[in-house]
């Protein structure tokens, strides 16, 4: 045992129970409090996604083939534990996370041509302070659990931005706008389903940014996946 965990042993996001050293972060009380895999809700007008299918008006709207999502952050046990593992630090609990992505995706995957994973990208400034971006860590165990490439070296973030939870959604995408650029043209292959990955995905506005800007380097077909929605 790490001598650390004799003084602060891991406990529990969920209901503060002390957990063995090699634990992810959830007891298997609370991790069997996380709802079963359902058809998330579009970012955009709400209604369910069977498959992950947007439709034309939707599509058009976050510039999104398909998108995936495993439940919504209002509930209580993804919201606890996507807060301690983006806001504490909390890393072990990318591999529960990343897990129930892969639940979201798995099913779609065989539809998607040479699927490559490309996580949302951190601010520099931002990512110096908090030490590690969710969405690429979430990217990495992702990749793992389903032998999937993932690239962190095509899309950067530019413009360091406010942060999109602290801001009313009609300002989002204004907040967002500009605010990436793909720094590895010649690896956005147009014959491949790029698949977008965050933790949270709210109006879907810093999403689609990313999204618009890897059209523009020349992607055809972009899926988008997180964590949680709403």
């Amino acid at each position: 045992m790490p001598l650390i965990d004799l003084f602060f042993p891991p406990i529990c996001v969920g209901c503060a129970r002390e957990l063995p050293s090699d634990s992810s972060g959830l007891c298997g009380s609370c991790s069997a409090t996380v709802p079963e895999l359902e058809a998330p809700r579009c970012p955009h007008c709400a209604a369910r996604l069977p498959a992950g299918i947007l439709n034309r008006d939707c599509r058009t709207a976050l510039a999104l083939h398909r998108f995936f999502a495993v439940a919504p952050y209002r509930h209580p046990m993804v919201r606890a534990a996507i807060d301690a593992f983006k806001y504490e630090s909390v890393e072990s609990l990318a591999v529960p996370l990343a897990t129930l992505l892969k639940r979201s995706l798995e099913t779609a995957l065989p539809q998607a041509r040479n699927p490559l994973l490309v996580p949302i990208p951190m601010h520099e400034r931002r990512l110096r302070s908090r030490g590690f971006n969710q969405a690429a860590l979430l990217a990495r165990v992702l990749g793992a659990l389903l032998h999937l490439p993932e690239n962190e070296q095509i899309l950067a973030r530019s413009r360091d931005t406010d942060q999109q939870a602290k801001l009313p959604h009609a300002a989002r995408a204004e907040n967002i706008r500009g605010a990436f650029t793909v720094i590895a043209e010649k690896k956005v292959d147009a014959s491949s389903t790029i698949i977008l990955i965050d933790d949270v995905v709210t109006t879907g506005a810093t999403m689609k940014e990313a999204a618009v800007t890897l059209h523009r380097a020349g992607a055809r077909e972009i899926w988008g996946t997180a964590v949680s929605y709403g």
